[in-house]
């Protein structure tokens, strides 16, 4: 499990790491910044795994008081897991991933709550929901690829004074097979 693109990529802190720099360039101070949780010495561990693991790439060296600081962006092919990529986890191994998916989920939401005492979410465009499908595997499958195609779309965008940053979460997947007894009426 150690040495698996999954396991890089969803551990908590490098989860969160990866979260922050979508669309953004970096320093690993800035990151650090925000996530004060985090000691030093592990956010610098983490980042250098990303690095080099391929996720992370230097865009920019500067010199900073006699030491050379780096920027830091995505790369982001290397950000998208694929069915070879976690195919071979346990559950117990998506149990884990999936949870600490979750958790950077919910930090995030939190970071937002905690910009105002009283958040518009209606004027912030904040929208979750969770929707049943009845889909054949082709039709999930178009499914993806019309949200991808969609999605790729807009994530060109440069960062821009009138764009304000978002966070588009999606996961799909397909609901547990549960025995659901039909209506009886019941006769006296």
């Amino acid at each position: 499990m150690d040495d698996t693109k999954a396991n890089l990529m969803l551990h908590p802190i490098r989860l969160r790491i990866i979260n922050l720099l979508y669309g953004r360039t970096l320093t690993p101070q800035q990151i650090g910044a925000v996530m004060d949780d985090v000691a030093h010495a592990t956010l610098y561990r983490h980042i250098k795994a990303l690095t080099d693991g391929g996720v992370l790439e230097v865009v920019e060296e500067r010199q900073v008081r006699g030491t050379v600081e780096r920027v830091y962006t995505l790369k982001l092919d290397a950000t998208r897991l694929t069915g070879d990529d976690v195919n071979d986890l346990s559950a117990d191994e998506h149990e884990q991933y999936f949870t600490a998916f979750l958790f950077s989920l919910v930090e995030d939401f939190r970071r937002y709550l905690d910009i105002s005492d009283t958040p518009n979410l209606q004027d912030d465009f904040v929208r979750y929901n969770k929707a049943a499908l009845y889909l054949s595997a082709e039709e999930a499958d178009a499914l993806g690829q019309s949200i991808t195609t969609l999605v790729t779309k807009f994530t060109t965008h440069p960062p821009a004074p009138e764009r304000k940053r978002y966070l588009l979460t999606l996961v799909t997947m397909p609901d547990a097979d549960v025995d659901i007894p039909e209506d009886k009426e019941t006769n006296s």
